[in-house]
């Protein structure tokens, strides 16, 4: 059991990875990585974790980067009942006897301080994508020494959290932290913490910026132009929000926040440059509701706890998918009265957003290591090492939360995570690599977007439908298609905007997941598959721009529990519609003469049909809910 603060039980997420960690260790895994969504109880964990080592005779240190993390991680450790008052070590404070010391890693790497320390028997670190800098290295061999030194039987234990498991390369590429921690043992998506009502709901919409090459973005977003863009867009829609801006430099967030004030909206700019009691004073305003926008480069981006802030003003392009999910997840914790967080997007999709990010563990850039996921690995299996060839082939020994592998070069048996082993077979793997979905039994692969179609740029994969004859000629439907995966069944997760009234379009999501798997030898989906249909926005706001409909379903979309999210670059849709497809859409009702020309067009047809088909019976059953509240309402 995970101990906590007086009054409080653990989250399911918590005691999920509690038992990952325990598990873990178990197989011989003494480095293990958890990733944590921002804003779902990280540090509580930490804090939970450290006591419950405490009671167990071990000596506890927790490195982070931040003096203010240091605070927060102290107070949360005392707010646990434990054996003693854990210490700090940053600045002038100095505890290096306590029995749980949380610390600031520079403070903590320096030589005298090190040579103090004694033994610790648990190593917890914060924000663990920074592990691989220099700093958190000299901790850890000094702390590894020391316990050759004691002669300690027993492994350390380096336990990392992080909401965003992987760091910046020294190009602006993305680098894993295999050379620091043996494996993924648990993840928790801010995907996940959204379905589980852990995070409210990002609301999102993304404003085009007119560039002719990469990098004028930044120079665009720069200008007084956007600046004042931003400012109105904040008046038009977040009145009586509370919200923060994301600047490239503290000179821009000067500006966004005189552009806003210009419009009389109470903002301030804040910076690491500024003294401390002044950064505390503009802080202590934004939470008292006396400031609507706090406008900031870094300081409000990582480590910065702020959860009644419940909306977004995104001004900053950034290629790293760590500087994305840490603003957004300033904005996702949950608050008292707080339904959803709406998030401006002004970098033009220039930025990174995906709440169901992996991890990646790689040494080296994950985009020269792509590989598809594939079904769990069970022993007997030949594998091969996505990043370190020189290994040659495995065999799997063991599977559980970490997979052992005997390697044949020299015969040595290594733990891995799962996402770092593919099986040997080129074959089946490129297979795994087809995303299939199932709609209404049809095996379907995933349309992309056509060229020039649709909000861009966006990870989600739309199809507008052929033309039907209406008095305002608009397309009938546009569809928005991802995979979902629980428990490795193929589902199908489809944003529907339909036509209404008046000239407004309804998004709706409709989510089919597989049923149950039978006896042995009995495919998927031998059980009726589970249909959810949901109508999506405010049925107060008529929405009249199909984008905006479409970004709205996107938005449902992104957070559907098991989602992945699909690659744009399949072009297998373009060959000519084939005779069983054209007999599939036959039985979906569609006519000889309303028939796609291409395969692809034909698949997201499908796809359309058995959305269209869910939502017309959700409305059917409204009507006649509707009509018979009539006729009982008379008699």
């Amino acid at each position: 059991m995970l101990p906590m603060r007086p009054g409080f039980q653990p989250r399911r997420w918590q005691t999920e990875a509690l038992t990952a960690v325990l598990t873990a260790w178990g197989e011989g895994c003494s480095r293990p990585l958890l990733s944590v969504a921002t804003g779902s109880g990280k540090g509580d964990w930490i804090a939970g974790f450290a006591r419950r080592a405490e009671a167990k005779g071990s000596r506890v240190l927790i490195l982070v980067h931040l003096e203010n993390l240091v605070i927060d991680l102290h107070q949360r450790i005392c707010a646990v009942p434990g054996r003693r008052v854990p210490g700090m070590v940053m600045g002038g404070a100095n505890d290096l006897k306590a029995s749980i010391i949380v610390a600031s890693v520079q403070s903590m790497r320096q030589p005298e301080r090190l040579a103090a320390l004694g033994r610790i028997d648990v190593l917890i670190t914060d924000e663990a994508h920074h592990a691989t800098a220099e700093a958190y290295g000299d901790v850890r061999q000094s702390i590894l020494a020391t316990r050759v030194e004691m002669a300690c039987t027993r492994p350390l234990m380096s336990v990392g959290l992080t909401a965003t498991p992987y760091r910046a390369g020294s190009g602006g590429e993305t680098e894993g932290l295999g050379a620091v921690y043996d494996a993924l043992v648990y993840s928790y998506t801010m995907a996940d913490g959204v379905a589980d009502g852990v995070l409210v709901p990002p609301v999102m919409t993304r404003f085009d910026l007119e560039t002719a090459q990469k990098g004028d973005a930044t120079k665009r977003i720069d200008s007084l132009e956007i600046c004042e863009v931003v400012a109105q867009q904040w008046v038009d829609r977040c009145q009586g929000r509370h919200g923060l801006a994301f600047g490239i430099d503290r000179r821009h967030a000067e500006r966004l926040a005189t552009a806003l004030k210009a419009y009389g909206v109470r903002a301030q700019a804040i910076d690491g440059s500024m003294p401390g009691r002044k950064q505390d004073e503009l802080l202590r305003l934004f939470r008292a509701g006396k400031l609507d926008v706090l406008a900031s480069c870094d300081l409000i981006r990582e480590g910065f706890d702020m959860p009644l802030a419940d909306a977004l003003l995104v001004c900053r392009p950034s290629e790293s998918p760590i500087v994305g999910l840490q603003m957004l997840g300033r904005g996702l914790r949950s608050y008292p009265g707080k339904a959803d967080c709406l998030v401006l997007d002004f970098t033009g999709g220039r930025i990174d957003f995906d709440l169901s990010r992996e991890a990646d563990l790689s040494e080296r850039p994950a985009e020269e290591a792509k590989e598809a996921r594939v079904r769990p690995l069970g022993v007997g299996e030949t594998v091969i090492h996505r990043h370190r060839a020189a290994l040659g082939l495995g065999v799997v020994v063991a599977s559980g939360v970490v997979v052992r592998v005997r390697w044949e070069e020299g015969g040595q048996e290594l733990l891995h995570g799962p996402v770092e082993l593919v099986r040997r077979s080129r074959e089946e793997h490129e297979q795994a690599a087809v995303q299939v979905v199932s709609v209404h039994g049809y095996a379907v692969e995933i349309l992309p977007w056509a060229p020039g179609q649709g909000p861009r740029p966006s990870p989600i994969p739309w199809y507008q439908g052929s033309p039907v004859q209406s008095r305002e000629g608009r397309r009938g439907w546009s569809v928005g298609l991802v995979v979902v995966r629980p428990g490795r069944a193929p589902g199908a997760a489809v944003g529907l905007v339909m036509p209404g009234a008046q000239g407004t379009w309804r998004p709706w999501l409709v989510v089919t997941l597989p049923g149950r798997s039978g006896p042995a030898g009995v495919p998927w989906c031998c059980e009726a598959p589970s249909v959810t249909c949901q109508r999506l926005g405010d049925n107060r706001k008529s929405i009249r721009d199909v984008n905006e409909a479409r970004l709205v379903a996107e938005s449902a979309l992104r957070v559907v529990q098991g989602v992945e999210l699909p690659s744009l670059t399949d072009t297998s849709g373009a060959r000519p519609l084939s005779d069983e497809m054209r007999g599939r859409l036959r039985r979906h009702g569609v006519a000889a003469d309303g028939m796609p020309e291409t395969h692809g067009e034909g698949r997201a047809m499908l796809y359309a049909a058995g959305a269209l088909a869910q939502v017309a019976h959700v409305l059917a059953e409204q009507r006649r809910a509707a009509v018979a509240g009539r006729l009982g309402g008379g008699r």
